[in-house]
């Protein structure tokens, strides 16, 4: 037997889940490493099999206290203004304000472009006026808005 075999079968004793073979384990392994997940604390791993193996007669069938902490009101509160508001545009380009896509990609691109020059994208020449325009456009209140937001 392999690692991946007596693996799979603990397992399989442990949860009661049959089949679950290496195959099963491979491909669980691959998911779990593909989200980035973190290790749970063997307490909380304990804790959380045991409630899991627990048969549905004998879990607790409802949540005895739900406490909200103050501070998530006021996050929400504050999210809530916060995504209401509308930053102030000095000067938008009406191409950008109907293609959001292309806006995000200049928007990401102008550090590449903080002086006039050649485009690092198509080679054509990147101006001062166009830069002006497009700083306009990408106003400090947009700016700190996003940060914000």
């Amino acid at each position: 037997m392999n690692d991946a075999t007596d693996a799979a079968k603990h397992i399989r004793q442990l949860i009661k889940i049959d089949p679950y073979t290496a195959t099963h384990l491979v491909a669980d392994v691959q998911s779990v490493g593909a989200m980035q997940s973190q290790l749970l604390p063997e307490k909380v791993l304990s804790e959380s099999l045991e409630l899991a193996l627990t048969p549905d007669s004998k879990k607790p069938s409802t949540v005895e206290k739900i406490q909200i902490l103050s501070s998530i009101m006021s996050l929400h509160e504050e999210a809530t203004s916060l995504l209401a508001a509308r930053p102030t545009f000095t000067s938008t380009l009406k191409h950008l304000e109907e293609n959001p896509a292309v806006e995000r990609w200049i928007e990401t691109g102008l550090e590449l472009h903080a002086q006039p020059g050649s485009c690092e994208f198509c080679g054509n020449t990147v101006t001062q006026d166009r830069l002006a325009l497009l700083g306009a456009h990408f106003s400090k209140d947009l700016v700190d808005h996003k940060k914000k937001v």
